[in-house]
Protein backbone atom coordinates (compact mmCIF):
# COMPACT_ATOMS: atom_id res chain seq x y z
CA UNK A 1 0.00 0.00 0.00
CA UNK A 2 1.63 3.45 -0.15
CA UNK A 3 0.36 7.15 1.26
CA UNK A 4 0.77 10.26 -0.28
CA UNK A 5 1.50 13.46 1.28
CA UNK A 6 -1.44 16.25 0.68
CA UNK A 7 0.08 19.49 2.26
CA UNK A 8 -3.19 21.65 3.15
CA UNK A 9 -2.88 24.98 4.84
CA UNK A 10 -6.19 24.20 6.99
CA UNK A 11 -3.87 21.72 9.06
CA UNK A 12 -1.65 24.20 9.98
CA UNK A 13 -3.64 25.50 13.10
CA UNK A 14 -4.84 21.77 14.03
CA UNK A 15 -3.99 18.91 15.73
CA UNK A 16 -3.51 15.66 14.40
CA UNK A 17 -4.35 12.10 15.69
CA UNK A 18 -5.25 8.90 14.26
CA UNK A 19 -7.00 4.88 14.33
CA UNK A 20 -5.07 1.96 13.42
CA UNK A 21 -6.03 -1.71 13.98
CA UNK A 22 -4.96 -5.15 13.25
CA UNK A 23 -2.29 -7.20 14.78
CA UNK A 24 1.46 -6.34 15.20
CA UNK A 25 4.25 -8.70 16.64
CA UNK A 26 7.58 -6.27 15.64
CA UNK A 27 6.13 -2.77 17.67
CA UNK A 28 4.56 -1.66 14.54
CA UNK A 29 2.21 -0.35 16.30
CA UNK A 30 4.46 2.10 17.93
CA UNK A 31 3.25 2.07 21.47
CA UNK A 32 6.22 0.01 23.08
CA UNK A 33 4.26 -2.81 24.22
CA UNK A 34 3.01 -5.97 22.61
CA UNK A 35 -0.35 -5.76 22.26
CA UNK A 36 -3.76 -7.12 19.99
CA UNK A 37 -6.24 -5.48 19.69
CA UNK A 38 -10.06 -5.51 18.23
CA UNK A 39 -11.18 -1.99 18.05
CA UNK A 40 -9.78 0.97 16.79
CA UNK A 41 -7.46 3.06 18.92
CA UNK A 42 -7.29 6.71 18.07
CA UNK A 43 -4.05 9.07 18.40
CA UNK A 44 -5.15 11.23 21.27
CA UNK A 45 -2.82 14.33 21.07
CA UNK A 46 -1.42 15.87 24.13
CA UNK A 47 -0.31 19.25 22.48
CA UNK A 48 -0.67 21.05 19.54
CA UNK A 49 0.56 19.17 16.23
CA UNK A 50 1.18 20.86 13.08
CA UNK A 51 -0.15 19.61 9.50
CA UNK A 52 -0.80 16.00 10.50
CA UNK A 53 -1.86 13.03 8.69
CA UNK A 54 -4.39 13.07 5.90
CA UNK A 55 -3.52 10.20 3.78
CA UNK A 56 -2.96 6.25 5.26
CA UNK A 57 -1.71 3.39 4.08
CA UNK A 58 -0.82 -0.18 5.25
CA UNK A 59 1.80 -3.41 4.55
CA UNK A 60 3.69 -5.62 6.16
CA UNK A 61 6.26 -6.12 9.48
CA UNK A 62 6.53 -2.34 9.78
CA UNK A 63 5.08 1.04 9.80
CA UNK A 64 5.90 4.53 7.83
CA UNK A 65 4.44 7.76 8.27
CA UNK A 66 5.20 11.43 6.06
CA UNK A 67 4.39 14.47 7.70
CA UNK A 68 4.11 17.69 6.22
CA UNK A 69 7.07 18.92 6.26
CA UNK A 70 8.13 16.32 4.05
CA UNK A 71 10.27 14.16 6.50
CA UNK A 72 9.41 9.95 6.40
CA UNK A 73 8.97 8.34 9.95
CA UNK A 74 8.90 4.78 11.11
CA UNK A 75 8.68 2.16 13.38
CA UNK A 76 7.92 -1.79 13.65
CA UNK A 77 10.57 -4.38 12.76
CA UNK A 78 13.96 -3.52 11.39
CA UNK A 79 14.77 -7.18 10.96
CA UNK A 80 15.64 -6.10 7.52
CA UNK A 81 17.04 -2.56 8.06
CA UNK A 82 13.03 -1.62 6.14
CA UNK A 83 13.28 1.29 8.86
CA UNK A 84 15.95 3.09 7.37
CA UNK A 85 17.95 4.31 10.74
CA UNK A 86 21.77 4.80 10.77
CA UNK A 87 23.61 2.26 12.59
CA UNK A 88 23.19 2.74 16.81
CA UNK A 89 19.50 4.01 16.63
CA UNK A 90 17.96 0.65 17.45
CA UNK A 91 20.08 -2.66 19.52
CA UNK A 92 21.02 -5.00 17.12
CA UNK A 93 17.59 -7.41 16.48
CA UNK A 94 15.63 -4.77 18.10
CA UNK A 95 12.10 -3.31 17.06
CA UNK A 96 11.05 0.63 17.19
CA UNK A 97 9.22 0.75 19.86
CA UNK A 98 7.89 4.43 18.77
CA UNK A 99 8.45 6.70 14.98
CA UNK A 100 11.81 7.60 14.51
CA UNK A 101 12.80 9.57 11.53
CA UNK A 102 14.39 8.27 7.93
CA UNK A 103 18.14 9.15 7.62
CA UNK A 104 18.88 11.37 4.63
CA UNK A 105 15.32 12.23 3.48
CA UNK A 106 13.72 15.36 2.96
CA UNK A 107 10.88 16.88 0.57
CA UNK A 108 8.64 13.34 0.29
CA UNK A 109 5.42 13.35 -1.41
CA UNK A 110 4.72 9.79 -0.97
CA UNK A 111 5.63 6.64 0.65
CA UNK A 112 4.71 2.77 0.11
CA UNK A 113 5.57 -0.32 3.10
CA UNK A 114 6.03 -3.35 0.83
CA UNK A 115 6.30 -6.71 3.13
CA UNK A 116 9.96 -6.14 3.96
CA UNK A 117 11.37 -2.56 2.64
CA UNK A 118 9.96 0.65 2.13
CA UNK A 119 9.93 3.82 -0.51
CA UNK A 120 9.34 7.28 -0.69
CA UNK A 121 8.79 9.16 -3.67
CA UNK A 122 10.38 12.98 -3.60
CA UNK A 123 8.46 15.99 -5.23
CA UNK A 124 11.50 16.03 -7.86
CA UNK A 125 10.21 12.93 -8.72
CA UNK A 126 12.88 10.10 -7.49
CA UNK A 127 12.43 7.31 -5.88
CA UNK A 128 13.96 5.86 -2.58
CA UNK A 129 14.12 2.21 -1.39
CA UNK A 130 15.66 0.66 1.54
CA UNK A 131 15.29 -2.62 3.03
CA UNK A 132 15.15 -5.96 1.76
CA UNK A 133 16.55 -6.96 -1.29
CA UNK A 134 16.78 -10.21 -1.32
CA UNK A 135 14.89 -10.05 -4.83
CA UNK A 136 16.24 -6.69 -6.42
CA UNK A 137 12.95 -4.84 -5.00
CA UNK A 138 15.03 -1.52 -4.34
CA UNK A 139 16.14 -1.22 -7.78
CA UNK A 140 19.66 -0.17 -7.05
CA UNK A 141 21.06 -3.02 -9.75
CA UNK A 142 22.28 -5.58 -6.84
CA UNK A 143 20.83 -7.57 -4.21
CA UNK A 144 22.34 -6.35 -1.14
CA UNK A 145 20.32 -4.91 1.48
CA UNK A 146 20.47 -1.15 3.02
CA UNK A 147 19.52 0.00 5.85
CA UNK A 148 19.38 3.41 4.58
CA UNK A 149 17.87 4.76 1.68
CA UNK A 150 19.36 4.13 -1.65
CA UNK A 151 18.21 6.05 -5.15
CA UNK A 152 16.16 3.74 -7.64
CA UNK A 153 17.59 3.37 -10.87
CA UNK A 154 16.83 3.22 -14.46
CA UNK A 155 13.85 5.71 -15.34
CA UNK A 156 12.45 9.45 -15.34
CA UNK A 157 10.19 11.64 -12.55
CA UNK A 158 7.77 9.21 -10.91
CA UNK A 159 4.29 10.75 -9.51
CA UNK A 160 3.56 7.60 -7.45
CA UNK A 161 4.79 4.63 -6.33
CA UNK A 162 3.53 0.90 -4.58
CA UNK A 163 4.72 -1.97 -2.82
CA UNK A 164 4.31 -5.58 -2.71
CA UNK A 165 6.28 -8.85 -1.28
CA UNK A 166 9.98 -8.51 -2.88
CA UNK A 167 8.70 -6.25 -5.93
CA UNK A 168 8.35 -3.00 -6.37
CA UNK A 169 6.00 -0.28 -8.81
CA UNK A 170 6.36 3.17 -10.14
CA UNK A 171 4.20 5.12 -12.17
CA UNK A 172 5.28 7.98 -14.83
CA UNK A 173 4.53 11.61 -15.53
CA UNK A 174 3.43 10.17 -19.13
CA UNK A 175 0.97 7.64 -17.28
CA UNK A 176 3.39 4.60 -18.16
CA UNK A 177 4.20 1.46 -14.94
CA UNK A 178 7.69 0.49 -14.09
CA UNK A 179 8.40 -3.00 -11.85
CA UNK A 180 11.70 -4.06 -10.43
CA UNK A 181 12.09 -7.17 -7.80
CA UNK A 182 10.41 -10.43 -7.65
CA UNK A 183 9.15 -11.81 -10.88
CA UNK A 184 7.80 -15.55 -10.15
CA UNK A 185 4.57 -14.99 -11.78
CA UNK A 186 4.97 -12.38 -13.74
CA UNK A 187 3.91 -9.59 -11.27
CA UNK A 188 6.41 -7.15 -13.13
CA UNK A 189 4.62 -7.19 -16.12
CA UNK A 190 7.23 -7.43 -18.79
CA UNK A 191 6.36 -10.77 -20.54
CA UNK A 192 9.03 -12.78 -18.36
CA UNK A 193 9.38 -14.41 -15.18
CA UNK A 194 12.52 -13.17 -14.63
CA UNK A 195 13.40 -11.22 -11.43
CA UNK A 196 14.53 -7.54 -12.34
CA UNK A 197 17.35 -5.49 -10.50
CA UNK A 198 16.51 -2.52 -11.82
CA UNK A 199 13.22 -0.98 -13.15
CA UNK A 200 11.12 -2.01 -16.37
CA UNK A 201 8.38 -1.14 -18.22
CA UNK A 202 5.18 -3.03 -18.94
CA UNK A 203 5.46 -4.85 -21.79
CA UNK A 204 1.91 -4.60 -23.05
CA UNK A 205 1.20 -0.54 -24.91
CA UNK A 206 -0.24 0.46 -21.21
CA UNK A 207 -0.53 3.99 -21.01
CA UNK A 208 -2.63 6.92 -19.52
CA UNK A 209 -2.67 5.00 -15.95
CA UNK A 210 -4.02 6.80 -13.10
CA UNK A 211 -3.20 4.73 -10.20
CA UNK A 212 -1.68 1.65 -9.68
CA UNK A 213 -1.59 -1.28 -6.34
CA UNK A 214 0.12 -3.66 -4.89
CA UNK A 215 0.14 -5.59 -1.53
CA UNK A 216 2.50 -4.79 0.80
CA UNK A 217 1.07 -7.39 3.02
CA UNK A 218 1.98 -10.35 1.16
CA UNK A 219 0.72 -9.92 -2.66
CA UNK A 220 2.00 -11.31 -5.72
CA UNK A 221 -0.23 -9.70 -8.11
CA UNK A 222 -0.02 -5.96 -9.96
CA UNK A 223 -3.02 -3.54 -10.80
CA UNK A 224 -3.55 -0.38 -12.99
CA UNK A 225 -6.20 1.83 -13.11
CA UNK A 226 -6.33 3.81 -16.92
CA UNK A 227 -7.92 7.08 -17.37
CA UNK A 228 -10.12 5.39 -19.48
CA UNK A 229 -11.93 3.75 -16.30
CA UNK A 230 -10.83 0.39 -17.19
CA UNK A 231 -8.50 -1.71 -14.92
CA UNK A 232 -5.48 -4.00 -16.09
CA UNK A 233 -4.21 -7.04 -13.72
CA UNK A 234 -1.08 -8.92 -14.15
CA UNK A 235 1.02 -11.17 -11.66
CA UNK A 236 -0.45 -14.52 -9.56
CA UNK A 237 -3.87 -15.28 -10.51
CA UNK A 238 -4.22 -18.60 -8.33
CA UNK A 239 -7.34 -17.78 -6.86
CA UNK A 240 -8.70 -15.66 -9.39
CA UNK A 241 -7.59 -12.70 -8.42
CA UNK A 242 -7.12 -10.51 -11.54
CA UNK A 243 -10.83 -11.17 -12.25
CA UNK A 244 -10.03 -12.05 -15.77
CA UNK A 245 -12.31 -15.49 -15.36
CA UNK A 246 -9.29 -17.63 -15.21
CA UNK A 247 -6.73 -19.19 -12.52
CA UNK A 248 -3.62 -18.74 -14.94
CA UNK A 249 -0.83 -16.23 -13.94
CA UNK A 250 -0.24 -12.95 -16.39
CA UNK A 251 3.07 -12.15 -17.51
CA UNK A 252 1.71 -8.51 -18.45
CA UNK A 253 -1.09 -6.74 -18.06
CA UNK A 254 -4.67 -7.81 -19.34
CA UNK A 255 -7.81 -5.92 -18.84
CA UNK A 256 -10.55 -7.30 -16.74
CA UNK A 257 -14.70 -6.74 -17.29
CA UNK A 258 -14.84 -2.82 -16.32
CA UNK A 259 -14.86 0.06 -17.94
CA UNK A 260 -16.31 2.60 -15.15
CA UNK A 261 -13.26 1.92 -12.17
CA UNK A 262 -12.37 5.03 -10.08
CA UNK A 263 -10.58 3.09 -7.75
CA UNK A 264 -8.42 -0.07 -7.16
CA UNK A 265 -7.06 -1.89 -4.15
CA UNK A 266 -4.40 -5.17 -4.89
CA UNK A 267 -5.02 -7.79 -1.84
CA UNK A 268 -2.57 -11.01 -1.18
CA UNK A 269 -4.98 -13.24 -3.02
CA UNK A 270 -7.73 -11.02 -3.98
CA UNK A 271 -8.64 -7.39 -6.14
CA UNK A 272 -11.07 -4.53 -5.48
CA UNK A 273 -12.10 -2.16 -7.59
CA UNK A 274 -14.57 0.76 -7.34
CA UNK A 275 -16.97 1.70 -9.30
CA UNK A 276 -18.18 5.37 -10.34
CA UNK A 277 -21.78 5.17 -8.58
CA UNK A 278 -20.08 3.99 -5.44
CA UNK A 279 -20.25 0.05 -5.66
CA UNK A 280 -17.00 -2.00 -5.39
CA UNK A 281 -16.76 -5.30 -7.23
CA UNK A 282 -13.99 -8.12 -6.06
CA UNK A 283 -12.87 -10.97 -7.42
CA UNK A 284 -9.98 -13.55 -6.14
CA UNK A 285 -9.91 -15.90 -2.55
CA UNK A 286 -12.45 -16.09 -0.29
CA UNK A 287 -12.20 -18.54 2.58
CA UNK A 288 -12.30 -15.96 5.46
CA UNK A 289 -14.98 -13.92 3.19
CA UNK A 290 -12.91 -11.37 1.79
CA UNK A 291 -14.50 -10.62 -1.49
CA UNK A 292 -17.38 -9.31 0.76
CA UNK A 293 -20.26 -11.72 -1.36
CA UNK A 294 -22.11 -13.20 2.06
CA UNK A 295 -20.24 -16.52 0.53
CA UNK A 296 -16.72 -18.20 1.19
CA UNK A 297 -16.23 -19.31 -2.18
CA UNK A 298 -13.41 -17.42 -4.43
CA UNK A 299 -14.36 -16.35 -7.61
CA UNK A 300 -12.72 -15.68 -10.93
CA UNK A 301 -14.73 -13.18 -11.71
CA UNK A 302 -15.91 -9.82 -10.78
CA UNK A 303 -19.04 -9.63 -7.94
CA UNK A 304 -20.12 -7.09 -5.59
CA UNK A 305 -18.84 -6.66 -2.62
CA UNK A 306 -22.42 -6.75 -0.23
CA UNK A 307 -24.14 -5.86 2.51
CA UNK A 308 -26.86 -7.77 5.25
CA UNK A 309 -30.19 -6.42 4.63
CA UNK A 310 -32.51 -6.36 7.61
CA UNK A 311 -34.32 -9.82 7.70
CA UNK A 312 -34.93 -10.73 4.19
CA UNK A 313 -34.57 -14.22 3.24
CA UNK A 314 -31.77 -13.48 0.87
CA UNK A 315 -30.44 -10.14 2.91
CA UNK A 316 -27.22 -9.64 1.09
CA UNK A 317 -27.09 -6.32 -1.44
CA UNK A 318 -24.79 -4.61 -2.87
CA UNK A 319 -22.46 -2.00 -0.95
CA UNK A 320 -23.27 1.92 -2.10
CA UNK A 321 -21.93 5.24 -1.21
CA UNK A 322 -17.84 4.11 -1.46
CA UNK A 323 -15.74 7.10 -1.83
CA UNK A 324 -12.09 4.85 -1.27
CA UNK A 325 -11.27 1.08 -0.98
CA UNK A 326 -8.47 -0.06 0.83
CA UNK A 327 -7.51 -4.14 0.19
CA UNK A 328 -5.10 -5.79 3.11
CA UNK A 329 -3.99 -9.38 2.93
CA UNK A 330 -7.35 -10.78 3.62
CA UNK A 331 -9.20 -8.28 4.80
CA UNK A 332 -11.05 -4.69 3.16
CA UNK A 333 -12.02 -1.12 4.24
CA UNK A 334 -14.35 0.66 2.60
CA UNK A 335 -15.13 4.49 3.51
CA UNK A 336 -18.38 5.91 3.07
CA UNK A 337 -19.61 9.15 1.94
CA UNK A 338 -21.27 9.46 5.16
CA UNK A 339 -17.98 9.51 7.12
CA UNK A 340 -18.49 5.67 8.33
CA UNK A 341 -16.04 2.63 7.52
CA UNK A 342 -17.15 -0.76 6.64
CA UNK A 343 -15.21 -3.88 6.73
CA UNK A 344 -15.11 -7.33 5.48
CA UNK A 345 -12.75 -9.99 5.34
CA UNK A 346 -10.88 -11.95 7.75
CA UNK A 347 -10.82 -11.02 11.33
CA UNK A 348 -8.32 -12.41 13.47
CA UNK A 349 -6.48 -10.13 15.00
CA UNK A 350 -9.14 -7.67 15.55
CA UNK A 351 -9.13 -6.20 11.81
CA UNK A 352 -12.94 -5.84 11.72
CA UNK A 353 -12.92 -3.60 14.56
CA UNK A 354 -16.19 -5.18 15.24
CA UNK A 355 -15.55 -6.17 19.13
CA UNK A 356 -15.05 -9.75 18.16
CA UNK A 357 -12.37 -11.42 15.95
CA UNK A 358 -15.31 -13.17 13.95
CA UNK A 359 -14.82 -13.18 10.13
CA UNK A 360 -17.29 -11.00 7.96
CA UNK A 361 -17.74 -12.22 4.77
CA UNK A 362 -20.03 -8.96 4.14
CA UNK A 363 -19.31 -5.44 4.86
CA UNK A 364 -20.13 -4.43 8.24
CA UNK A 365 -19.44 -1.39 10.10
CA UNK A 366 -16.28 -0.57 11.92
CA UNK A 367 -16.54 0.30 15.88
CA UNK A 368 -15.19 2.52 17.60
CA UNK A 369 -15.20 3.16 21.71
CA UNK A 370 -17.34 5.21 23.27
CA UNK A 371 -16.31 4.86 27.17
CA UNK A 372 -12.99 3.26 27.26
CA UNK A 373 -12.52 4.33 31.42
CA UNK A 374 -15.15 1.70 32.92
CA UNK A 375 -15.06 -2.10 31.88
CA UNK A 376 -18.83 -2.32 31.85
CA UNK A 377 -19.74 1.17 30.07
CA UNK A 378 -17.34 -0.12 27.33
CA UNK A 379 -19.57 -0.35 24.31
CA UNK A 380 -18.77 0.33 20.60
CA UNK A 381 -20.39 2.93 17.91
CA UNK A 382 -19.94 3.22 14.28
CA UNK A 383 -16.81 5.09 13.06
CA UNK A 384 -17.88 8.24 11.46
CA UNK A 385 -16.18 11.42 9.97
CA UNK A 386 -13.48 9.65 8.81
CA UNK A 387 -11.20 11.35 5.98
CA UNK A 388 -8.83 8.35 4.97
CA UNK A 389 -8.36 4.18 5.39
CA UNK A 390 -5.57 2.17 4.97
CA UNK A 391 -5.62 -1.63 5.39
CA UNK A 392 -2.07 -4.03 5.94
CA UNK A 393 -1.94 -7.77 5.98
CA UNK A 394 -3.02 -7.79 9.73
CA UNK A 395 -3.78 -4.50 10.49
CA UNK A 396 -6.09 -1.44 9.90
CA UNK A 397 -5.67 2.41 9.76
CA UNK A 398 -7.92 5.44 9.53
CA UNK A 399 -7.44 9.22 9.92
CA UNK A 400 -10.75 11.45 11.22
CA UNK A 401 -10.88 15.01 10.02
CA UNK A 402 -13.41 17.71 11.80
CA UNK A 403 -13.58 21.84 11.80
CA UNK A 404 -14.96 23.89 14.96
CA UNK A 405 -15.80 27.35 13.70
CA UNK A 406 -17.62 28.40 10.98
CA UNK A 407 -16.59 29.80 7.32
CA UNK A 408 -13.52 27.50 7.55
CA UNK A 409 -11.92 30.17 9.73
CA UNK A 410 -12.14 27.25 13.01
CA UNK A 411 -9.17 24.61 14.09
CA UNK A 412 -8.92 21.53 11.75
CA UNK A 413 -8.27 18.28 13.65
CA UNK A 414 -7.42 15.19 11.97
CA UNK A 415 -7.28 12.22 14.27
CA UNK A 416 -5.51 8.92 13.15
CA UNK A 417 -7.10 5.28 15.00
CA UNK A 418 -6.40 1.79 15.42
CA UNK A 419 -7.50 -1.54 16.73
CA UNK A 420 -6.45 -5.36 16.57
CA UNK A 421 -3.31 -6.80 18.50
CA UNK A 422 -1.35 -4.44 20.04
CA UNK A 423 1.73 -7.48 20.16
CA UNK A 424 4.24 -5.42 18.41
CA UNK A 425 3.46 -1.83 19.39
CA UNK A 426 3.04 -0.91 15.86
CA UNK A 427 0.75 2.05 16.58
CA UNK A 428 2.15 5.39 17.15
CA UNK A 429 1.88 5.76 21.01
CA UNK A 430 3.67 5.11 24.70
CA UNK A 431 1.47 2.11 26.16
CA UNK A 432 -0.30 -0.48 24.76
CA UNK A 433 -3.31 -2.61 26.04
CA UNK A 434 -3.28 -6.17 25.70
CA UNK A 435 -6.34 -6.12 24.05
CA UNK A 436 -9.56 -4.23 23.49
CA UNK A 437 -12.13 -5.19 20.90
CA UNK A 438 -13.27 -1.66 19.11
CA UNK A 439 -11.71 1.47 18.09
CA UNK A 440 -10.08 3.56 20.67
CA UNK A 441 -7.54 6.31 21.27
CA UNK A 442 -4.44 6.49 22.07
CA UNK A 443 -1.41 9.30 23.22
CA UNK A 444 1.43 10.04 20.95
CA UNK A 445 5.03 10.37 23.07
CA UNK A 446 5.04 13.75 24.48
CA UNK A 447 8.23 14.58 22.86
CA UNK A 448 7.63 14.34 19.47
CA UNK A 449 6.62 17.85 18.19
CA UNK A 450 6.95 17.04 15.03
CA UNK A 451 5.11 13.72 15.00
CA UNK A 452 4.78 11.58 11.46
CA UNK A 453 2.43 13.96 9.50
CA UNK A 454 0.15 13.72 6.33
CA UNK A 455 0.89 9.67 5.29
CA UNK A 456 0.96 6.63 7.43
CA UNK A 457 2.07 3.29 5.80
CA UNK A 458 2.11 -0.03 7.61
CA UNK A 459 3.40 -3.75 7.16
CA UNK A 460 2.12 -7.46 7.84
CA UNK A 461 0.97 -6.25 11.48
CA UNK A 462 0.09 -2.75 12.85
CA UNK A 463 -2.39 -1.70 15.28
CA UNK A 464 -2.45 -1.04 19.03
CA UNK A 465 -3.51 1.63 21.34
CA UNK A 466 -2.79 3.60 24.75
CA UNK A 467 -5.24 2.95 26.90
CA UNK A 468 -7.54 -0.42 27.58
CA UNK A 469 -9.71 -1.82 30.62
CA UNK A 470 -8.45 -5.10 29.30
CA UNK A 471 -5.48 -7.22 30.59
CA UNK A 472 -6.06 -10.55 28.83
CA UNK A 473 -3.24 -10.90 26.58
CA UNK A 474 -4.15 -12.91 23.05
CA UNK A 475 -2.10 -15.51 21.10
CA UNK A 476 0.72 -14.68 19.03
CA UNK A 477 0.33 -13.62 15.61
CA UNK A 478 1.58 -15.07 12.28
CA UNK A 479 3.67 -12.94 10.38
CA UNK A 480 3.65 -12.85 6.25
CA UNK A 481 5.52 -15.60 4.89
CA UNK A 482 7.88 -15.47 1.81
CA UNK A 483 6.30 -17.24 -1.18
CA UNK A 484 5.88 -20.79 -1.62
CA UNK A 485 6.26 -22.31 -5.20
CA UNK A 486 2.60 -22.42 -5.67
CA UNK A 487 2.63 -18.61 -4.87
CA UNK A 488 1.26 -18.70 -2.19
CA UNK A 489 2.18 -16.81 1.23
CA UNK A 490 0.76 -18.47 4.27
CA UNK A 491 -2.62 -18.28 5.81
CA UNK A 492 -3.30 -15.16 7.25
Amino acid sequence: MIATRVTQRAYAAGVAAGRIWGSGDNYLVGLGEATPLTTAYALEPTELIIDRPAVVAAGGVHSLALDASGSVWSWGSNDNGQLGLVAGTLEPGAAAQRPYKVDKLADVIAIAAGTYHSLALRADGVVWAWGSNERGQLGDATTTGRSLPVRVKGFGPIVAIAAGLDFSLALDLEGRVWAWGANGHGQLGDGTIQDRLLPVGTSAKLDEVVAISACGGGGEHSLALRADGTVWGWGFNGHGQLGDGTTSDRRSPKPCSVTDAIGIGAGAWHSLILLSDGAVKAAGANESGQLGDGTTSDRKALDFVTVAEGDDPDPYIPLTGVVEVAAGGWHNLARIVDGSVRAWGTGNGGRMGTGTEADHPDAVFVQEASDVDDDAAYVGAPAAEMSAIGAGAMHSLMIRTTETGAGGSGTVTSMPWAWGSGSSGQIIGNTSPPYAPYALTFAPPAPYIDLPGTGIAAEDRHRAPARSPWSTSRGSDRRVRRSRSDGSTGSP
